[in-house]
């Protein structure tokens, strides 16, 4: 039997212990939020020291970075873009996963604290696209008077995923008539997109 070298184990732990930091992180975001998701709580949650905590994340920005990056690679799926109505569901599926309010937790500790704006805004930056209006617009409709329901769509997305943040992951009264009026929305350019490539 061929045994793993001590390289190759100590490889395998560091990955293993960076990998419980950074879900530590985001499950401590998901329940406390940004300003209890302190160094002593990841590391309780992670059950790890202070120094294990230092040696793989020296800089802590570097560990919400990874974080977010994380959380990013697990919202985004490939929708069927075949129709604007299933971008809306893939889309609001990925908002209302309790995973998003790591992504406005730390979209908002970025604005709130200019150290930590500079250092998570090319992360931001780097999977912005996948929470723009651009992310919804079909590539084979380019109507510029369209523009208003793909941001108007957009938006509410966002707020579905703000209003759940907000409220321990629970959906607004009012969340299911919003999200039938998207789809009643998307539909119908969907239905204009078939007539004009008629």
């Amino acid at each position: 039997m061929k045994t793993q070298s001590p390289t190759n184990l100590n490889d395998a732990r560091s990955r293993a212990t960076r990998a419980r930091l950074i879900g530590a992180s985001i499950d401590s975001m998901i329940e406390c939020g940004f300003s209890k998701t302190t160094g002593v709580e990841i590391c309780r949650r992670a059950g790890v020291t202070r120094g294990a905590l230092n040696h793989h994340f020296p800089v802590y920005s570097d560990l919400l970075i990874a974080a977010l990056h994380q959380v990013y690679s697990t919202l985004q799926t490939e929708p069927d873009a075949t129709s604007l109505e299933s971008i809306v569901r893939s889309s609001y599926n990925n908002v209302i996963q309790p995973a998003f309010k790591v992504v406005i937790e730390l979209w908002l500790a970025s604005q709130n604290d200019p150290d930590i704006g500079t250092e998570l805004a090319s992360a931001i930056s780097d999977s912005s696209s996948a929470f723009s209006p651009k992310s919804l617009r079909r590539s084979d409709i380019n109507e510029p008077a369209t523009d208003a329901i793909y941001y108007t769509l957009f938006e509410l997305l966002i707020a579905i995923g703000l209003g759940r943040a907000t409220s321990g992951g629970k959906a607004s009264a009012h969340e299911h008539m919003v999200f039938e009026t998207m789809l009643n929305l998307a539909q119908q350019q969907d239905s204009r997109g078939v007539k004009n490539n008629e």
